[in-house]
């Protein structure tokens, strides 16, 4: 049975205050979610942070010991610089791969429901923003067991900057799931692509590498249009903030760049509301 109940309907309302009005149900719909995803398997939400855990040891044996080099990366513990890639990347990434199913899975609810259209790209948000935040005792784990072993890394006051790259990155995911999932309503294709998306976004963040790596040919500004990277920084401000952290002047760049993605969304998805209201996808 959907959770969704089907009503007449109502005056129309801008959509925040909308989201505001249903945001129980709204909120049903992210735990429904979770539950469908994670019910299934017998360690349950365990898995959200045992998967970034595993992956980070993994790669960090592959680079630092079977390599032997950590691709000129000067931050240390890599591990440490490694997860705080990884784990935000994943909230990214889940965004991305999910987007463009956000209508044709839920096409009847989405067609009958008070909610604004714009609450089922928001669903898929949501969804890996609650796993992220269950992964970041990963996070933790690791920070404490390598400064308890080697004095690093240490934590600044800069920890303040993380709820900013919070912040950031809620709305560049936000802004991508609108996108994908109104161009998806026509192109279906586009599903093909989110794989690709989000290898760029692997290969083309600070995930596995730093800024110091590129060349001086490029100028750092440049790296910086790509959004991610900059959210990046504020994650890893608490540890290296001299390294990390550059002028205020690639930060607006990355905010500009992800207001523009938000408002390009909204109007794609503005404009196919009334194709998402037929149920037609």
């Amino acid at each position: 049975m959907s959770v969704i109940s089907q009503k007449p309907p109502r005056p129309r309302v801008g959509a925040t205050r909308s989201l505001f009005q249903h945001r129980g149900t709204l909120s049903l719909l992210v735990r429904q979610e979770l539950k469908q995803t994670y019910g299934r398997y017998k360690l349950g939400l365990l898995w959200t942070m045992g998967e970034p855990f595993v992956q980070a040891l993994f790669m960090w044996i592959v680079f630092a010991f079977i390599f032997g080099s950590t691709k000129g990366i000067t931050l240390e513990p890599f591990i440490v610089y490694l997860v705080t890639g990884l784990v935000p990347l994943a909230w990214l990434s889940a965004s991305v791969a999910k987007s463009t199913k956000a209508f044709r899975r839920y096409s009847k609810d989405a067609a009958t429901s008070a909610l604004p259209v714009v609450a089922w790209p928001l669903r898929v948000v949501l969804y890996g923003f609650a796993d992220f935040l269950l992964a970041l005792p990963v996070v933790v784990i690791f920070v404490i067991s390598f400064y308890l072993f080697t004095g690093e890394p240490s934590v600044h006051w800069q920890l303040v900057y993380f709820p900013l790259g919070i912040f950031m990155q809620f709305f560049l995911c936000l802004g991508l799931a609108m996108i994908l999932s109104a161009m998806a309503l026509r192109l279906p294709d586009v599903e093909r692509l989110t794989a690709l998306l989000n290898r760029f976004f692997f290969w083309m963040s600070p995930v596995i590498w730093q800024t110091r790596n590129f060349p001086d040919v490029i100028p750092t500004w440049v790296l910086y249009l790509n959004p991610f990277h900059g959210i990046l920084d504020f994650y890893r401000a608490a540890f290296w903030p001299d390294d990390v952290l550059k002028g205020p002047g690639v930060y607006i760049l990355t905010a500009a760049v992800i207001a523009v993605i938000c408002v390009v969304g909204a109007m794609m998805l503005h404009a196919r509301a009334g194709l998402i209201r037929r149920a037609d996808v």
